[in-house]
């Protein structure tokens, strides 16, 4: 039987290092009861960044989607601290890719939203057009305000010798939170530009403030609690003769439903 009190100080007899135990047995205990554990907070953590979030059934801003990358056919996920969900203002959260591709266990952390930058009103189309300049937002559980996917020409990161600009989520809504999604093909990029996007059609994050495209690379991965992801980058991969971004650069806009003659067709990023 545990003792009811705890030791104040040491006396030096014979059963003072078993009271000790005890008094370390009963402090664990009650970390345990609380939710103070360690492994406890581990497991919260992961629950709500891990939460069933519904996906929405058309592509609109302010509504749920998934970002999927056509290089890693990952989707684009925000990494949570070990002080989730108690964030602060000043807090800057890694942005990776999934190793995940099954669409249909949506989670909290994998399910974004954008955000018209210049908001036009009610009664207004509120389908995304390409060209169109708009933030990524994602909505925690249990954390109040939304964090924006955002990158910064000031804080560069050296990977391969190659000096490229970090991507990160941040409460700040600020002009290095700004996107856009622009054609693939430069040719027919200023032709398409006001075009309402589909759902799954593949295209480039450009990033307003720096001109760099969202990009993910294999050979950058991160491990954290939920595994090993891909890290995003704000870099343009280009092929050295056209000049045109590669793979690396491709993302998609998915929602719930699945086009039907395009899985046909084979033209969306269907996990095989």
């Amino acid at each position: 039987m545990l003792l009811p009190k705890k030791v104040s100080r040491r006396v030096g007899n014979w059963c003072e290092e078993t009271v000790l135990r005890e008094e370390k047995l009963r402090e664990f205990l009650a970390k345990i009861e609380s939710g103070d554990a360690s492994f406890k907070r581990r497991d919260r953590r992961l629950e709500l960044a891990n939460m069933p979030t519904p996906l929405s059934r058309t592509l609109l801003f302010n509504e749920n989607i998934l970002i999927q990358s056509l290089h890693t056919r990952g989707f684009v996920a925000v990494d949570v601290p070990t002080h989730f969900p108690a964030l602060v203002h000043e807090d800057i959260l890694p942005a990776t890719a999934t190793s995940d591709v099954d669409f249909q266990n949506t989670k909290a952390r994998t399910i974004f939203r954008l955000i018209r930058k210049t908001d036009l009103g009610p009664g207004f189309d509120t389908r995304p057009r390409w060209g169109e300049k708009f933030y990524i937002a994602v909505y925690l559980p249990e954390v109040p305000h939304p964090l924006f996917l955002a990158s910064d020409l000031r804080t560069p990161i050296v990977q391969n010798g190659i000096r490229r600009q970090r991507t990160y989520l941040t409460f700040t809504q600020d002009y290095n939170a700004v996107w856009q999604f622009e054609w693939l093909d430069k040719s027919l990029r200023m032709e398409m530009e006001g075009r309402v996007v589909q759902p799954f059609t593949p295209g480039l994050l450009m990033h307003s403030q720096t001109g760099n495209c969202l990009s993910t690379d294999t050979d950058a991965f991160v491990r954290n609690e939920f595994g090993v992801e891909w890290r995003l980058d704000c870099h343009s991969h280009r092929d050295n003769c056209t000049r045109l971004e590669l793979e690396a650069n491709y993302f998609a806009f998915c929602v719930a439903d699945l086009p039907a003659e395009l899985v046909q067709r084979g033209q969306i990023p269907i996990p095989k």
